[in-house]
């Protein structure tokens, strides 16, 4: 049985391609990954994007070439972003009636492992499928750890306006697992990703527990840097991470959207932040 993976078309947030691509191939026969899309019987679509109307459209094109040039009797998997529920909207209501019409299976894109235990129920029936499906994958020794999805913010441009969006973290455990491996096989930076990692472990414990994660990777070994991807100044400043970044001897990079320095502007985007907020929070890290 040939199964066939789809590119990638969405941003680095999307952790599920690499989770399912890396589950699939340790699989034995007589499953077999394919290149080749008229050669799979099983097709599984799971880096998809949908932040704006064009990246919509550019899934949906390619969904469309995936159909016309599988085989009759090859089965869909769609999972990813695209999967979200959107708020009423003509457009967005008309994309989930072609995908439900056209897509023989959908996942949700927080249970990549139900999607997994479709294709192959033995291969997986150990694995619950509501598991999160927290991955590392390695990059010029580099590990990517992705620990929640999702964001409770309502700033007025983003996605979350017209999505159900909700914030799914991965169990602190798995991520404290997930940090030992990496040390172990001697992983010299992580990179530590999230829609919104600042509000990592609300959902699960009612407190926002980033830096934790990041008192924990300060007494490894092996591990010198440590990258934060997708982080909200918003939440870290309400919440008082400042001392948490200012005393870390590994957090090298913060990647963050600060959108404007006009507080009129920051204001109408429900930032939740002034401009000198900002400049204050990032001077008292810089200079420890």
């Amino acid at each position: 049985m040939k199964i066939f993976l789809g590119e990638k078309n969405s941003c680095a947030l999307n952790y599920q391609h690499i989770l399912i691509y890396s589950e699939l191939a340790k699989l034995n026969k007589p499953f077999e990954i394919t290149t080749n899309v008229s050669d799979a019987d099983i097709i599984v679509i799971a880096e998809t994007c949908c932040c704006t109307k064009y990246n919509i459209k550019n899934t949906l094109e390619y969904i469309n070439y995936i159909l016309k040039n599988k085989k009759k009797d090859a089965k869909i998997f769609l999972t990813g972003c695209i999967t979200r529920k959107f708020k009423d909207n003509i457009f967005l209501g008309e994309t989930e009636k072609w995908l439900k019409d056209n897509i023989d299976f959908i996942i949700p894109q927080n249970q990549p492992y139900l999607l997994l235990k479709l294709i192959a129920e033995n291969e997986f029936n150990e694995i619950d499928e509501n598991d999160f499906g927290l991955s590392i994958g390695d990059s010029n020794n580099s590990a990517e750890i992705f620990i929640s999805n999702g964001c409770l913010n309502n700033c007025s441009f983003c996605k979350v306006t017209f999505q159900k969006y909700p914030l799914k973290s991965v169990p602190f455990n798995e991520v404290i697992n997930s940090i030992d491996l990496a040390d172990s096989e001697k992983y010299s930076e992580i990179l530590l990703k999230g829609t919104n990692i600042c509000q990592y472990g609300f959902d699960l414990y009612n407190k926002f527990m980033l830096p934790e994660i990041i008192s924990y990777i300060e007494k490894k070994e092996n591990i010198k840097e440590v990258v934060l991807i997708g982080f909200a100044f918003k939440d870290a400043i309400k919440n008082g991470f400042e001392s948490a970044l200012a005393n870390s001897t590994k957090v090298k990079e913060v990647c963050g959207s600060l959108e404007s320095g006009s507080d009129r502007l920051l204001e109408l985007m429900k930032k939740g932040f002034t401009s000198e907020e900002i400049i204050t929070f990032v001077k008292n890290i810089v200079k420890h």
